[in-house]
């Protein structure tokens, strides 16, 4: 019988493994007709938010890397897609460009050390709702364009397949501090 570490193992490598591939054809398909119409630029910056905050603890709870790489694997993907948005979009708003200033001043902190280990741990508590704002704004945005298929494939496809299971594997490894 498989217990429950086991478990997490398996899930864990195929999370990665799907990470690894989650938003390829989302990032190939914006390179190739270089349009982002649909596509959330603060669904992108909450998950980006939650992705970080997730790695950061991780690192401060000193997991090896392979617990969380599927995490930072996502968190790259999501850089190039916010990049892209930049790039390809019709410009950012003041607030927009707020968030961007708001993340590299938080991982500013984090990096000179003004943020502790007891406030990453704190912050952590809140991601999986941070999770569900950020799905809940990419299915807003998606529902509010036309181009239904394309980005209800990749970004649903990987939230019905590949969130279930961080889920649980982030549950289980915030647990076990």
């Amino acid at each position: 019988m498989i217990d429950i570490e086991q478990l997490g193992n398996i899930l864990g490598v195929s999370t990665l493994a799907g990470s690894l591939i989650a938003q390829v054809p989302q990032i190939l398909q914006i390179l190739q007709s270089k349009n982002v119409t649909g596509l959330s630029f603060n669904g992108f910056s909450i998950e980006i938010f939650s992705l970080t905050i997730q790695v950061l603890y991780f690192i401060a709870q000193e997991y090896k890397f392979l617990a969380y790489a599927d995490i930072a694997v996502l968190l790259v993907q999501d850089y190039l897609i916010v990049l892209l948005i930049m790039l390809y979009g019709t410009g950012l708003s003041f607030k927009e460009y707020g968030h961007v200033v708001a993340y590299i001043a938080s991982v500013t902190s984090v990096i000179f050390g003004t943020v502790t280990k007891e406030m990453i741990v704190l912050v952590m508590q809140g991601v999986v709702f941070l999770n569900i704002i950020s799905k809940i704004t990419f299915v807003s945005s998606i529902l509010a364009t036309k181009r239904h298929f394309l980005h209800v494939s990749c970004r649903l496809g990987y939230l019905c397949v590949f969130q279930c299971s961080s889920y649980f594997l982030l549950a289980t490894r915030y647990w076990e501090t």
